[in-house]
């Protein structure tokens, strides 16, 4: 297994296990395999807002994420 189909793997094992609608992962490609530098998801930066205008600004955010993704392919 090459190390990008490696990492496509541990990425779809991160996300299965949070349950996330968004996630960054970050990954260190060394000389001896990758490396999890850190993950987050979106919600942390704007979880101050009181609702419920967190969950239209979430909603609002993973669609226009979901469609940049999209647009890219």
């Amino acid at each position: 297994m090459g190390e990008y189909a490696q990492v496509e793997g541990y990425c779809a094992k991160i996300v299965a296990s949070t349950g996330a609608s968004y996630l960054a992962i970050d990954w260190l490609m060394t000389q001896d395999g990758p490396v999890l530098n850190e993950w987050g998801t979106a919600v942390t930066s704007f979880a101050g807002l009181p609702e419920p205008e967190r969950s239209q600004v979430a909603d609002a955010f993973f669609a226009w994420a979901a469609s940049r993704l999209d647009a890219t392919g």
